[in-house]
């Protein structure tokens, strides 16, 4: 999602720029960057050698690698140190930095980022933005029939978006803290992670529009993980006024404190969720909170703009650079 974004406003500030998961791409025309991001580096014999003849001509491209967060990271919080898959997503993380120009982060506590500053890398800490979601050119669409009528006899409700089958997502200690906050009724989609738990609704898969929807909605959200870089779910919540009760893990540590409605618990402890659940139910949600709030910190975060413009600003950097040292 971030490099859609990205592209999108790229567009709009006059880049020409390309968006594509195919490494074919890069045989046609002449790149000025190349912006990669994550685990998004092959290591495929033939895209190795593509970039070595890339970076053999005289116009030698930019690259750009983005890090929205580490494999390793994960690994540590989950204690998935037998995952195979990991340590090769570690690997390409690693070649990213080693083989960019610049390097972007979602936030200033990922650890590759001193990494790369010590190699002599440009770098940026820019988190996601806010208007990808709610503000971007996705229409809301209405729910299906069968889910608007089951939503209409829930009552008020908070939502959880995602894989919760994901151990990563801790909604283990999430179900243990509802049960202790019963006044609080939790829809999730698409519902991975909470089939046998009666008291949750599940949406099951819905489109974008209807997930705008079934936000417009929401009381609140919350989100339980042991470990996230800068989830784009959090800040596109906290854009729309709602409320947030999340684990203060990973990128979420470093959103602002003037952010209203946001509620970071003290600890993983699930008797810290159900004291930060509770807080937040209690907080007045009339329509009226809802969008000051919105206003508030929609005037916080950056926007996709913003990030755009801080990319663009880290290439002129680089240039200006290069042409220093000629």
């Amino acid at each position: 999602m971030h490099a859609r974004c990205l592209n999108r406003e790229l567009i709009r500030l006059g880049v020409d720029a390309h968006l594509s998961r195919d490494p074919d791409v890069l045989k046609r025309g002449e790149w000025d960057v190349i912006h990669t991001h994550g685990t998004g580096i092959l290591l495929a014999p033939e895209l190795l050698t593509l970039l070595k003849k890339i970076s053999t001509k005289k116009k030698k491209p930019i690259r750009i690698h983005a890090v929205h967060g580490t494999t390793l990271g994960r690994m540590a919080a989950c204690r998935e140190w037998t995952w195979p898959g990991g340590y090769l997503a570690a690997v390409k993380e690693f070649s990213g930095i080693f083989n960019a120009d610049i390097v972007l982060a979602d936030h200033a506590n990922l650890f590759l980022l001193p990494l790369a500053r010590k190699l002599g890398k440009v770098t940026r800490v820019i988190s996601n933005g806010w208007d990808s979601f709610f503000e971007n050119e996705i229409c809301e669409e209405k729910l299906p029939d069968e889910l608007e009528e089951k939503l209409e006899k829930f009552g008020s409700f908070w939502v959880y978006y995602g894989r919760g089958s994901d151990p990563v997502k801790g909604t283990d200690r999430l179900i243990e803290a509802l049960r202790a906050v019963p006044e609080i009724k939790l829809v999730a989609s698409p519902g991975e992670g909470f089939e046998n738990e009666e008291r949750i609704l599940k949406t099951g898969k819905i489109s974008q529009g209807q997930l705008k929807r079934l936000s417009r909605l929401a009381k609140g959200l919350v989100l339980t993980s042991y470990y996230e870089g800068l989830p784009l779910v959090i800040v596109e919540a906290l854009s729309q006024g709602l409320l947030v009760v999340s684990t203060a893990v990973g990128g979420i540590v470093t959103l602002s404190s003037k952010l209203q409605g946001f509620y970071r618990t003290p600890s993983g402890e699930i008797s810290d969720i159900t004291a930060s659940l509770r807080s937040a139910n209690a907080e007045l949600s009339t329509p009226n909170d809802v969008k000051a709030r919105a206003v508030n910190n929609q005037a916080v975060l950056p926007t996709w703009k913003d990030v755009a413009k801080e990319a663009l600003r880290a290439v002129e950097e680089l240039k200006m650079s290069s042409i220093s040292l000629k």
